[in-house]
C-alpha cells in the first residue's frame, strides 16, 4: 500500500521527529497536548481527484483554522486492508501553520489469520519555535509514544508546509490568506522531491518558459507564492532552488505530493497503458519477452505492481520510452505473479 507523506504524498509523517535530544519530563511537568481539533463555524468541501477523496476547509469567524485532505487508500491483492487516510493541518489564531495530524481509519481488519490489529490511529506532530512534540492515539483520547525534542525543530516542517500549500492551491484558496510559516523559509535546508514521474519547472522572469526535469532532482522549497490567471485557471507559482537549475518556479497545482526521498527508488508503480501491461515468464531471462506464448498475465490499467531494475537498455514501444524490469503483481485473490515487463507503461502515480 502506498506510503504517504502529503498529499498529497504528501505522505507523510517524517521520521525526523524521533531524532534529536528528548526533553526530559519530571513528575512535576505536564504533557503538552497541543491543539488540533479547533472549534469551527463554517466548513467548505470539494471533491479531490476521485469521488472518494475530498479537501475540507474549516473556519472560525472567517479565519481558516484547519485543512484536511481525505483520501481512500485501496487494498491491492491482500497487501493490507483498505482504509481512509486523513492528512490534517492546524492553523493557530495568528495564522501560523503549527500542527499536523495523520489519521488512518481502517475499513476492515482483513481476512482471518492476517495480523492487522489497528483499526483506527491518530499521529500528531506539533511545531513550536524552539521545540517539537509528537504522540499517537488509538482512540482519540489516550496518548501514547509521547516525544518532545529541542533539536532542529524546523527539520521536516517545510515538507509539511509545502504539502499544505499544495492542498490549498488545489482548493483555489486565496494567496492573501495563506497560513504563515513558524520558521524563516530562507533557512530551509530540507531536500524535497515531487512524488511523480517528472517535474515541470518555470523561469522566474518568464513563466511562459518551462521544461520538464526528472523528479529524481531534489529541491529546496522557498515558497514566495504568486497567483496568475491563465485563461480560466489560477496557477499557483512557488519558488524552489534546484542544484543544477538554480531558482525556478513550480505550479503547486501540478504537484501530486511530496517526498523526502527519491521517488525513483520506490518500488510501487501503477499501470497506465489502456490495454494493460503484459508480464512475461523470465525463467530464460529476457528471451521470452514479446512472445505471446509466454505471457503470464495482463495487468489492467490502474492496477498496482512492484518493480526492481533488470536492464538499463532503453527502447521505445508504442511511443513510450522504457526498459525491461522485474515485476511482482498481486491479483484480487492475493496470488503473486512474477516476471518481466516494459517499464514505459508504468507511472509513480495512479492514473485518473
Amino acid at each position: 500500500m502506498r506510503k504517504l507523506i502529503l498529499l498529497i504524498g504528501i505522505l507523510f509523517i517524517s521520521c525526523h521527529k524521533k531524532e534529536g535530544n528528548q526533553l526530559e519530563k519530571t513528575k512535576e511537568s505536564k504533557i503538552e497536548k497541543g491543539e488540533y481539533w479547533s472549534d469551527y463555524d463554517k466548513k467548505e468541501s470539494l471533491i479531490y481527484k476521485y469521488k472518494t477523496d475530498s479537501i475540507n476547509l474549516f473556519f472560525f469567524k472567517n479565519q481558516l483554522n484547519r485543512v484536511e485532505l481525505k483520501t481512500f487508500s485501496e487494498s491491492y491483492g491482500g497487501d493490507s486492508p483498505s482504509s481512509y487516510i486523513r492528512n490534517g493541518y492546524h492553523i493557530n489564531r495568528n495564522n501560523f501553520f503549527d500542527a499536523l495530524v495523520y489519521i488512518k481509519d481502517t475499513l476492515t481488519a482483513g481476512n482471518k489469520g492476517l495480523d492487522y490489529p489497528i483499526e483506527y490511529e491518530e499521529y500528531y506532530d506539533f511545531y513550536r519555535e524552539k521545540y517539537t512534540f509528537s504522540y499517537t492515539s488509538r482512540d482519540g483520547e489516550n496518548i501514547e509514544n509521547y516525544f518532545k525534542s529541542d533539536e532542529k525543530p524546523s527539520k521536516g516542517y517545510f515538507a509539511d508546509l509545502l504539502s499544505l500549500d499544495i492542498t490549498l492551491a488545489k482548493a483555489n484558496f486565496s494567496s492573501q490568506k495563506i497560513p504563515k510559516s513558524i520558521y524563516e523559509i530562507k533557512n530551509n535546508k530540507d531536500e524535497l522531491y515531487a512524488n511523480q514521474d517528472s517535474l515541470k519547472i518555470y523561469e522566474l522572469g518568464d513563466d511562459q518558459k518551462s521544461k520538464y526535469i526528472s523528479s529524481s532532482s531534489s529541491f529546496k522549497y522557498l515558497r514566495d507564492i504568486k497567483v496568475k490567471k491563465v485563461g480560466s485557471i489560477n496557477k499557483y507559482f512557488a519558488k524552489i532552488l534546484i542544484k543544477k537549475e538554480g531558482l525556478k518556479y513550480i505550479d503547486l497545482k501540478e504537484i501530486e505530493s511530496v517526498l523526502v526521498t527519491n521517488p525513483s527508488l520506490e518500488s510501487e508503480r501503477f499501470v497506465t497503458n489502456k490495454n494493460g501491461l503484459e508480464i512475461y515468464d523470465d525463467l530464460d531471462g529476457d528471451k521470452n519477452f514479446g512472445n505471446k506464448k509466454y505471457v503470464l498475465t495482463k495487468v489492467p490499467k490502474g492496477e498496482r505492481v512492484e518493480i526492481t531494475p533488470y536492464s538499463k537498455e532503453y527502447f521505445f514501444k508504442d511511443g513510450k520510452k522504457g526498459s525491461l524490469i522485474r515485476i511482482i503483481y498481486y491479483n484480487k485473490y492475493g496470488e503473486s505473479i512474477k516476471g518481466i515487463a516494459f517499464s514505459g507503461y508504468l507511472s509513480i502515480n495512479k492514473p485518473e
